[in-house]
Order: C-alpha cells, then sequence, then structure tokens
C-alpha cells in the first residue's frame, strides 16, 4: 500500500540527497570529483526502487554537478596535451570516465520510459531530457578520444544511434529541450547526433587538441544548421546505418546493404561559419594568442576555415601516390629549431645584423647554431607531397598538428621544411605522423625593413640623429618545379610580419627589394606569406 510513497534504498534517494552528498567532493581536486561523480552515476544506474523520472532526476543533477569539474580538468589538458605523458592520461581518464557512465546511465534510464509503441506520444517530458543527455555524452566521449587520436569504438556509435532511434520512434527527434542552465538555447536529440557524426567529418587528426575541442563547441552552435534525411540526396553528401554500428562515411562509398540508413550534411551551416569569419579579423596572426583557456581570434579563424573546408562541396584528398618506406628520418620542431639548418644566403651586413639583435632581443647570432640532437623517426612512406613516419611513443613526445619542422631522410643532404598536418594514435606501439612537405630546397635570407614612404627607415631617426633599421630572418620556400625568386613563398616568425611592409633581400651584390605580402598560411611560431620581388 502506498508503494508510490516509497523511496529507494540508495543514499541519494533524490535530488536532494544527492546534493548533499556532492557537498563533500574535493573542491581543489577536480580530477577525483568527477571520478567520485562518475562512480555515483553508476551506483544510481544499477540501484533498484528508483520510478523512471526520478532516476533521471537525480542523474541529470550528477551530470550538471560534474560538468564544472569536467571543464576544469579539461582546461588543465589543454593547457598542455601530450599524448603519452602520465598526467594528461590520467586527465583523458578521467574525462572519458565521466562521459562514459552518464552515456551508460542515460540509455538505461531512458529504457525504463519506453512504452508500447502507441503510447510513445504521451511519453513523460523526462524522456527527452535523458535521450538529449545521453547522446551529448556519447559526442562527449567522441571529441575526448579525438583530443588523443584515437578512434571511436564501434560501441560509441551503437549507443548513439539506439539512442537516435528511440526518439524518432517517440517522434521528438527534432523536439527542442531546455536542459542545461549554462546554454542559452535548447537542444534536440538530431542536433546532438549530428554534433558527434560531423566532427568525424571534420577530419580531427587534422586539428590540434585545442582546436579540436573548439570544433566540437562550434558544431554544437551551428547544429541547427545541419540537414539530415532517411532518403539520399545530392544535398546529403555523408551516411551512417543507424542499424550497424560504425562511423559515418561517404556516401559515395556507403554501399547498398544499408538497413536503416540516414543521409545528412552541412545543410545551411557553411554560410553561418562564412558569416562567423566575416565578423572576425581575416588576416589574424598566431601572435594573437593569450595564456589561458580562452580561445583567440586566431584559433576561431584557424578553426572556422577548417570547417569549412572539410564539411563544404571541396573535401581535401590526396593529390599522388606515396611509396612504402622503411628507413630512418631527421626531424626537428619550431621555427627556431628550422632556421640553424637552412643553407645561409651570404650578407656581408652581418655585424650590423648582430648588433641590432644584441640590444633588441638581447641575444647574440653566435648560437645560430645547432644546439639539439635531431630525433629520429621511421619513414613509413613518401610522395612529392609529404611523408608519413612513426614515433615510438613517450612522454615527452612535442609533436603537434600545425607544427613548423626540418626533416631529412638518411637517403638525403639538404634539410627539408614541413609541416605536421594528422596524428593517429590508433596504431598499438606507435603513433603516426603526416608531414605535409613545403619546400625540398629551401634557403635562409635576412630581410632589411626599409619601408617606403612615411614608412621608409631614414625616417626613424634616433636621438643621435642617426637612422636606425631592423632586420628578419625569413627562410625561402621553393615548390618543385620553381624557376626563380617569383615562385617562391617566405617563411618567418610571426613577432616580425608586416603585411605589404617594403624590405632590401640582403644576397650580397644582388641585394633586391621585395615587399611582404598577406599570410597564407599560420601556425604557433610561423607565418607564410607571399611577397613581390620589386
Amino acid at each position: 500500500m502506498f508503494d508510490w510513497l516509497k523511496k529507494p534504498d540508495h543514499p541519494m534517494s533524490s535530488v536532494e540527497e544527492a546534493r548533499k552528498l556532492l557537498a563533500e567532493l574535493p573542491q581543489d581536486d577536480p580530477g577525483k570529483a568527477l571520478e567520485e561523480i562518475a562512480g555515483w552515476m553508476g551506483s544510481v544506474k544499477e540501484a533498484e526502487g528508483f520510478k523512471a523520472d526520478l532516476r533521471a532526476s537525480v542523474l541529470g543533477f550528477l551530470e550538471d554537478s560534474g560538468v564544472p569539474y569536467h571543464d576544469r580538468v579539461l582546461g588543465e589538458y589543454l593547457q598542455a596535451p601530450q599524448l603519452y605523458g602520465a598526467k594528461s592520461q590520467g586527465q583523458l581518464r578521467q574525462m572519458l570516465g565521466f562521459w562514459t557512465e552518464a552515456l551508460g546511465a542515460f540509455l538505461a534510464s531512458a529504457a525504463e520510459f519506453e512504452p508500447s509503441a502507441e503510447k510513445f506520444n504521451t511519453l513523460s517530458p523526462a524522456f527527452g531530457g535523458v535521450v538529449c543527455r545521453g547522446l551529448h555524452a556519447g559526442s562527449a566521449i567522441a571529441k575526448c578520444l579525438r583530443l588523443a587520436y584515437r578512434p571511436v569504438e564501434d560501441i560509441v556509435w551503437e549507443k548513439l544511434c539506439h539512442l537516435y532511434q528511440l526518439a524518432e520512434r517517440a517522434q521528438i527527434a527534432s523536439a527542442p529541450f531546455k536542459i542545461w542552465k549554462s546554454e542559452p538555447l535548447p537542444t534536440t536529440p538530431v542536433q546532438e547526433l549530428l554534433r558527434a557524426l560531423m566532427l568525424h567529418l571534420a577530419a580531427p587528426r587534422s586539428l590540434a587538441p585545442e582546436h579540436t575541442e573548439l570544433a566540437f563547441r562550434l558544431g554544437g552552435r551551428v547544429a541547427s544548421s545541419f540537414a539530415i534525411s532517411d532518403q539520399p540526396s545530392d544535398d546529403l553528401p555523408f551516411c551512417v546505418d543507424l542499424a550497424t554500428p560504425g562511423p559515418p562515411v561517404e556516401a559515395a562509398f556507403a554501399g547498398s546493404d544499408l538497413a536503416n540508413p540516414r543521409w545528412f550534411g552541412v545543410g545551411t551551416a557553411i554560410a553561418r561559419i562564412e558569416e562567423l569569419l566575416k565578423h572576425d579579423a581575416a588576416d589574424v596572426l598566431p601572435t594573437d594568442r593569450r595564456l589561458g583557456r580562452a580561445f583567440s581570434v586566431w584559433d576561431k579563424v584557424t578553426v572556422l576555415r577548417h570547417l569549412g573546408m572539410y564539411w563544404g562541396s571541396s573535401r581535401p584528398y590526396r593529390r599522388s601516390d606515396r611509396t612504402e618506406a622503411d628507413t630512418e628520418v631527421e626531424v626537428l620542431e619550431s621555427f627556431s629549431a628550422v632556421r640553424k639548418v637552412m643553407p645561409q644566403t651570404e650578407t656581408d651586413e652581418m655585424d650590423q645584423i648582430n648588433e641590432v639583435k644584441k640590444e633588441t632581443s638581447k641575444l647574440e647570432l653566435e648560437q645560430e647554431a645547432l644546439d639539439r640532437v635531431p630525433e629520429t623517426w621511421t619513414l613509413r612512406n613518401l610522395s612529392h607531397e609529404g611523408i608519413g613516419a612513426d614515433i615510438p611513443p613517450r612522454a615527452d613526445l612535442w609533436v603537434k598538428v600545425g607544427k613548423i619542422c626540418a626533416v631529412k631522410p638518411l637517403s638525403e643532404e639538404n634539410w627539408w621544411v614541413g609541416v605536421v598536418r594528422w596524428l593517429d594514435a590508433s596504431r598499438r606501439g606507435a603513433l603516426r605522423v603526416g608531414i605535409e612537405l613545403l619546400s625540398r630546397r629551401p634557403r635562409g635570407l635576412w630581410l632589411k625593413l626599409v619601408g617606403e614612404g612615411q614608412t621608409a627607415a631614414q625616417n626613424w631617426e634616433t636621438s643621435s640623429g642617426s637612422f636606425s633599421y631592423d632586420y628578419l630572418y625569413v627562410v625561402l620556400l621553393f615548390p618543385d618545379g620553381a624557376r626563380s625568386l617569383d615562385d617562391a613563398t617566405m617563411l618567418m616568425d610571426p613577432a616580425g610580419f608586416k603585411a605589404d611592409f617594403v624590405t632590401l633581400a640582403l644576397m650580397g651584390e644582388n641585394s633586391r627589394a621585395v615587399r611582404l605580402g598577406q599570410p597564407l598560411a599560420t601556425g604557433d611560431d610561423y607565418v607564410i606569406a607571399s611577397c613581390t620581388w620589386l
């Protein structure tokens, strides 16, 4: 009698009881707090005696309470992610553990609401919230794995597809639900599913960890503009089979034996991305980056351009075949190291350059000799456009998508210049790295910043009445087939780059004026710019 008044035999028998217990969490250890909340979610999921609505409410409260701790762990992870460092791996385990428990709990909770098919229209309002939370947890798992360049297991896709099918059967796939207080807009089950699918198709292996996180957030921001249908269309170039666990694929490769396919695409999100790009500065440099967790304008522009490229109608593809290899390649990272191994164009102004640099940077150029030992990686394949190599996992691994580097196969005498374009940690015992080759015959060069008109250096009189010049070191990148200086671009430190500035290329007796153009590519510590020889 009065069974409906009974409380579950569990310490978190209500949201109020859960709030009391969570008040004891260690505030100064977000990772430990996150682990404890994940444990409570698993406990509430398994406990007997909960009514469906009550279990959903307690689980929702636990997720809401865990997200701030998760965000603190994520912020620490993104500050200095080390793929194989003990600290980073521990943080990743904590985040994955939280979202894995959340996905399992909300999936089980959703099953408690599932009535017979004819009663789906009379479901409790809590059902839609549970489904959205579960789908969001699954997409967060996929994102966390991508932060470490690991594949998303089929079981995650299976649970995501199962939750979405529940939403379709209940006819709430496109119904809005206001779930999280921190989010100003409601979400829908289909938006949460598409967020995970579109992140997979955004080539996250070609993004730095902080940019994968930003792509995930931007995907949520434009998810309402994505499109999905149970019928194929030229405007829906991707496909997922809800009945077969696995990642989405391009529709052209989906096959014909699909049991329950959904075709989807970017919809009108490209227009929204273009609008966001107009809002931000078009030619921002990595010097715009700030310390801390906030994303800079440069980060946002970099990711928006990446999403526009991979979600748009002309997805990048490999243009040439690669030849298998099994030898070694030497590698040096950073622009600072690249400049030290480049063949140097001679100039008779080195004494003046040394003097200026001693005054402006407190560094002498005598240290330009290489001060580190190159790393040795295993070269696996090679093409005109790039190389693939394997690196043994280790805690102090520096490699990062977007890093500029110098590479030299054992068969070569001179160093090449490349940039890390993608990482793949799906193989046991090795990290596969893809490097785009920017130039096989680069050359170092000093530029004298002379300017023109009102910006001419001779107008900058010092207090002593003399003229002051500054100098900029660049690396000329000659592509394959280049015949003259007109074919080269310039690689340089972003701190010294000045768009449309006139300089004098110091090439002995053949010095020439050259105007720096606009940035063509940027990274953490470099800018590649066009140039015009005058």
